[in-house]
């Protein structure tokens, strides 16, 4: 499963670099001068962990979507989630939109509120604040700390954790 998505994420991103090098024969480039958030697709891998009601978690996810300007990305995800606990159902797959507001700066860093809200066996609810840190104008990395509601996932109804989570973007 894993060795499933990590080959379709590279054969998305040779994709995509492929349609933005096209874009850019064109000559339709914006300036990107301190320009790290350009509009354009945006594709993003996180991993993550942290601690549930009952143990921890461990968070694998993607999300691909649209970058409308420095300060907003709308797009989807889907992930992996591992809760280690005493309940059955510890492996939860996740579908969830994902709003992102960047705080634009003129330098490389760019604090950022992100949410994920969706499905997970239930409802699935995680706001998270970060910043970015662009490598150059096509990746970055994320840092981020957020909070994950999830409803559906034990024999009480309800789990909430405090996660960590590491991203790598692609920003064409």
């Amino acid at each position: 499963m894993i060795k499933k998505l990590i080959l379709s994420l590279c054969l998305l991103t040779a994709a995509a670099t492929g349609a933005r090098a096209q874009y850019a024969s064109d000559g339709y480039i914006d300036s990107r001068d301190e320009d790290w958030l350009h509009r354009g697709y945006r594709g993003s891998v996180c991993i993550g962990g942290g601690f549930d009601d009952y143990g921890h978690v461990f968070d694998l996810m993607t999300s691909h979507g649209f970058q409308f300007n420095n300060w907003l990305y709308v797009g989807a995800g889907i992930g992996y989630r591992n809760m280690d606990n005493s309940w059955d159902d510890n492996n939860v797959f996740l579908l969830f939109a994902n709003p992102h507001f960047n705080l634009p700066l003129q330098s490389r860093f760019s604090p950022f509120l992100d949410i994920h809200a969706g499905l997970a066996n239930g409802f699935y609810f995680s706001p998270s604040l970060g910043c970015r840190f662009a490598l150059n104008e096509l990746w970055g990395i994320n840092l981020s700390a957020g909070y994950v509601y999830q409803s559906g996932s034990n024999k009480n109804g309800t789990t909430s954790a405090i996660v960590f989570r590491f991203g790598i973007d692609l920003n064409l």
